[in-house]
């Protein structure tokens, strides 16, 4: 994420490496290498199957199923990355040998299991793992990720540097939906852990990661963290920025990890000196939450005011951990002041964008117009996402709005926005219509309408000439046709349509169906 490579004529980026118009001899722009790292091996989210070392592609990748080198093997992806970081701690304990000093490292270990696609090695380093774990593909790749941290801490402990150095094993969310069961036959596995919610809800499945740490040769006299020892403080993975400059006696500036607060008094056995007070996170589509002790306030989105609508939710963890009673209406004093609480840290990252009363403009898969919500302020951004694998979604505007800038994406089935007879949209920036997303009806956008990889209907184009109207219509550039040729590659039922007056080139193997 976040990585750029330049086109074949040196001129631009293209976004993500995507598309054949890139030269993947030049260096990758934007990725650890920039930014600090010392030395990265990995690889970035997108159709381009190769793996970059510091900032250069191993290999030119070629069009085939997708963009990749040739003999690109999807199931060693976990094994070549595991030897990778074993051959950099060999490789920086040996040097400290040979110098005679005793510098310290920071290492940023990120597998990609189990995330999909579930592609198993046999083995490895020798371990089998395809199959060992009695719970499907996915299973095993969790199990892989055991496989591989075991590896890194037996690396450490080879080089008996183990008992000084601090491993931390995490998260960034929640389980995937679908993470429990293999061709929907359900395995046994309860991959949330039996918290309520997946990956992009706000429940606490979506959030709630293990945090594990170890310190030390893990005897009480010998471990800075003894062994054993659980704490349930609430804490971010975010709370690393801050942990590592005051191990590393660094200071961190006043705009870095604004957010981020250190864990060296929870690590070190002094809690009562972690200074976090409350936490903010944020569900895939928009909704905000803020929690503090024992409770926990979800903030749905514009269609839920302060009037206690049932966007807005309640919980206390500590009496409902499972998130079965939403308390917002038996507790009007709580709500009122961790909402106040939630608009004053809002505010200091943008000042006078978050009003009291009203998550801004926030609008998602269920939070439609046509459903007695109210329409968000000028200011507000409105995301339109369906998330969910319930096929087509539809947000109908019957009634006149005025937002800054609306969003429409399908990412897993397709959302629509329609657009009612006479009704205008006037919008402050753009619509953005995303891959799955749908543009449709018979009203008048007020603004600027941007097709990205999604689809505006009825045909024909450009816009202005067919029923909805808008002041200006951009479709997606050349240079990121690719993306939307590998989705519809890799979805079952992807459609292709092509615009009045357009011709589409490529290799028979991408265009033809498949």
């Amino acid at each position: 994420l976040g990585l750029n490579v330049l086109n074949n004529s040196g001129t631009g980026f293209v976004r993500h490496g995507k598309g054949v118009n890139v030269d993947y001899s030049l260096p990758v722009q934007g990725g650890p290498i920039d930014y600090g790292f010392d030395y990265y091996f990995g690889k970035h989210t997108g159709p381009v199957n190769a793996f970059i070392e510091n900032d250069q592609y191993v290999g030119t990748p070629v069009l085939g199923f997708l963009m990749e080198v040739p003999g690109w093997d999807e199931a060693q992806k976990g094994p070549i990355q595991l030897n990778k970081a074993l051959d950099w701690i060999e490789a920086h304990h040996q040097q400290n040998v040979s110098t005679g000093t005793d510098q310290p490292f920071f290492m940023y270990y990120a597998p990609h299991s189990p995330h999909t696609p579930y592609t198993v090695p046999p083995t490895m380093n020798g371990i089998p793992v395809l199959g060992e774990s009695s719970a499907g593909l996915r299973g095993d790749l969790v199990y892989e990720v055991d496989v591989a941290v075991g590896q890194v801490m037996d690396k450490l402990d080879a080089l008996g540097i183990g008992d000084e150095t601090l491993v931390i094993v995490s998260s960034d969310n929640g389980p995937e939906l679908g993470a429990n069961s293999v061709n929907g036959a359900t395995l046994g596995h309860d991959a949330a852990g039996g918290w309520r919610g997946m990956k992009y809800r706000f429940h606490e499945g979506g959030h709630r990661v293990p945090f594990i740490a170890r310190w030390g040769d893990g005897t009480p006299g010998g471990s800075v963290i003894p062994p054993g020892v659980t704490n349930d403080a609430t804490i971010g993975v975010h709370d690393l920025m801050a942990t590592a400059a005051e191990l590393s006696g660094q200071t961190l500036p006043a705009d870095a990890g604004e957010d981020s607060h250190s864990l060296v008094p929870l690590l070190t056995g002094d809690p009562s000196e972690y200074s976090r007070e409350r936490t903010i996170h944020q569900s895939a589509t928009g909704a905000m939450v803020m929690r503090e002790g024992d409770w926990k306030l979800i903030m749905g989105n514009s269609c839920a005011t302060i009037d206690f609508t049932n966007n807005w939710h309640l919980y206390n963890l500590a009496t409902d951990p499972g998130e079965t009673t939403n308390l917002i209406v038996q507790q009007p004093a709580i709500v009122q002041d961790l909402s106040a609480k939630m608009y004053a840290e809002l505010n200091k990252v943008a000042p006078n964008f978050w009003t009291s009363g009203d998550i801004p403009g926030y609008w998602n898969d269920n939070a439609n117009w046509d459903k007695g919500c109210t329409v968000p302020e000028s200011n507000g951004e409105a995301i339109l996402r369906n998330l969910l694998f319930t096929g087509g979604q539809a947000t109908v505007l019957d009634t006149n709005a005025t937002v800054h800038s609306v969003e429409v994406e399908g990412v897993v089935g397709t959302m629509s926005l329609k657009l009612h007879d006479a009704m205008t949209l006037t919008v402050l920036t753009d619509v953005t219509v995303n891959a799955g997303g749908v543009l449709e009806g018979s009203g008048t956008i007020a603004g600027n309408v941007q097709n990205t990889y999604g689809s505006i209907s009825p045909s024909p184009s450009p816009m202005l000439s067919g029923s909805i109207q808008a002041s200006h219509l951009a479709e997606v550039p050349e240079a990121e046709a690719f993306w939307l040729l590998a989705l519809g590659v890799m979805l079952a039922g992807s459609t292709l349509r092509l615009k009045n007056q357009w011709a589409l080139a490529c290799p028979v193997q991408v265009c033809q169906n498949r």
